[in-house]
């Protein structure tokens, strides 16, 4: 049913944020087009001179289906940070896991996306973490599904769309997932989608996680959208390193289907993007490896860092012809930090003017009949927080909001029964 073989890989770190966005499509159109060059099959390039010698023109017409061609793979980041345990993903990972009712110590993933317009489709993890016990929790009421019985049909039924009817009713949208995360040691799963942005993500049948990289000015809280039946994990990574990185492969592509030329407007709106896709109309004439060595001093310095691997894959179709010879990998980097801070503080009540009100910190008058803390409906927390010292000394509204009235002549007493025990110990 499966077959295994070698994939080249090709990580490409980002090492510095984004300045200008000219320049950096720029930097990035350089890898993809270096990937292109060395994912042709040998013969091909040696009947176009070698590497060294084919012209950017010529790409296109030896980029063939079948005679190789590379694909782009924002999924592998995610699982490889999740793999290596990586403290700003697993955590996050961890606490999504939690809210679809996943407990367990070990955390595990299966790169399901690698390339589904292809053959390849599975990083080989699956036949390393599943088992005959592993099961798909998918978020609704029911039994949750065997997964390992299901995961070849999930995978065929991409490209067969015929194939989805088979599925079972509660998982028919699973084909949509990009990964599956779950923990090993208990053999649970969650099928997993990932998109660039938030609003792009779409809930089906089967999925539960949807992971998007979170931005500045929104909240990367980790919640439930009752709506998609997706819990939202936000992960710390550079989105307009990400988004680049896509509008790079977009310019590429569209270069090469206009046959090396500049593409028709419709094709590539954006002005930076056509700006890029003009430096290398430019050097249509010229060798790849000459326009790449060209693009240097235009491109943003520092923004990438090349690493090449290699991974088993496997093939879902024995009879498939491997359309993709090499993954390139964006590894966006990561912003910030992430630790389970404590609670959210308990709002202090503010004795305010008149009979029995208090004041919130936020300035709203409620009744109150008890000499406690006070919440508005809105703001009551869940819980209170945990008692903390913190070596200050109190307000003064504070002390007068808590302060509890005692009964009368207990302050006196107190005071008698001190001054009692100080003349016993003088005698």
């Amino acid at each position: 049913m499966s077959q295994s073989e070698q994939l080249q890989l090709r990580l490409e770190f980002q090492e510095n944020p984004v300045v200008d966005e000219v320049s950096a499509v720029t930097a990035i159109v350089r890898p993809i087009l270096n990937g292109i060059l060395y994912s042709l099959k040998e013969q091909v390039l040696k009947e176009a001179g070698g590497p060294d010698k084919m012209k950017l023109f010529m790409l296109p017409r030896l980029r063939r289906p079948g005679d190789g061609d590379i694909g782009i793979c924002f999924e592998y980041a995610v699982h490889e940070a999740i793999r290596e345990r990586n403290p700003l993903i697993s955590e996050r990972i961890h606490d999504a896991l939690i809210q679809c009712n996943l407990l367990g110590h070990e955390m595990g993933s299966i790169l399901f996306g690698a390339e589904k317009g292809g053959a390849v489709n599975l990083i080989e993890t699956a036949s390393e973490l599943l088992t005959d016990e592993s099961v798909l929790h998918y978020g609704t009421k029911g039994r949750p599904v065997k997964l390992k019985g299901h995961i070849w049909t999930v995978a065929a039924a991409f490209r067969r769309p015929i194939l989805r009817t088979i599925l079972p009713q509660s998982i028919s949208g699973l084909w949509r997932a990009d990964l599956f995360t779950g923990n090993p040691d208990t053999d649970r799963w969650i099928g997993t989608t990932l998109k660039i942005n938030r609003s792009q993500l779409e809930g089906a049948r089967g999925l539960r996680l949807g992971i998007v990289p979170a931005s500045q000015g929104e909240s990367d809280a980790v919640v439930k959208d009752d709506s998609k039946n997706l819990v939202i994990c936000p992960l710390p990574y550079d989105r307009s390193f990400m988004q680049a990185f896509y509008q790079a492969w977009e310019v590429v592509v569209q270069f090469l289907f206009a046959d090396a030329r500049l593409p028709k407007e419709a094709n590539l709106p954006r002005p930076p993007s056509r700006q890029v896709a003009r430096y290398l109309e430019d050097r249509r004439e010229f060798p790849v490896k000459d326009v790449i060595a060209a693009l240097d001093p235009l491109a943003q310095p520092h923004l990438l860092r090349t690493k090449q691997d290699e991974v088993v894959v496997v093939q879902t179709r024995k009879s498939a012809t491997a359309t993709t010879t090499a993954l390139l990998a964006p590894m966006p980097k990561q912003q910030g930090s992430w630790t389970r801070g404590p609670p959210a503080p308990v709002p202090y009540a503010q004795r305010a003017r008149g009979p029995s009100r208090f004041m919130l910190a936020g300035g709203s008058r409620i009744r109150a009949r008890e000499n406690k803390p006070v919440f508005a409906a809105r703001t009551r927390p869940n819980a209170a927080p945990p008692r903390r010292a913190t070596c200050q000394i109190p307000t003064a509204s504070a002390v007068s909001a808590f302060a509890m009235r005692l009964p009368a002549g207990a302050e006196r007493g107190s005071t008698a029964k001190t001054r009692r025990r100080e003349a016993e110990t003088m005698e």
